[in-house]
């Protein structure tokens, strides 16, 4: 994308956002960057994993109690958008939520 194209975008959203009567926190507003890091990795590239989300789901301890399971398969869902089959891998702990289990 050119300079000029992103100076165009970016005026695009910013009246839009104007005209919407939103306000934005000028101090959290960041411009020109290659790469976001929200949630996942934003780049021209497309949307990444964010590799440190991995590793604090790997370094979980394993679960002791229901709460924790959920705390762990929530983290899990979050990156399972990445993952082929979750929902398969993910069964025999998901079983473990049922009352009779």
């Amino acid at each position: 994308m050119s300079k000029e194209e992103h100076h165009h975008r970016l005026d695009v959203v910013l009246r839009t956002i104007k005209v919407s009567g939103l306000k934005l926190n000028r101090a959290k507003c960041h411009f020109r960057q290659f790469e976001l890091q929200f949630c996942h990795v934003i780049s021209a590239d497309g949307v990444k994993l964010d590799n440190s989300k991995v590793e604090a789901i790997a370094k979980l301890p394993s679960p002791t109690n229901v709460e924790q399971l959920r705390q762990v398969l929530g983290l899990i869902n979050y990156v399972g958008k990445f993952l082929a089959g979750l929902s398969t891998m993910l069964q025999p702990l998901t079983s473990l939520l049922r009352k009779t289990a």
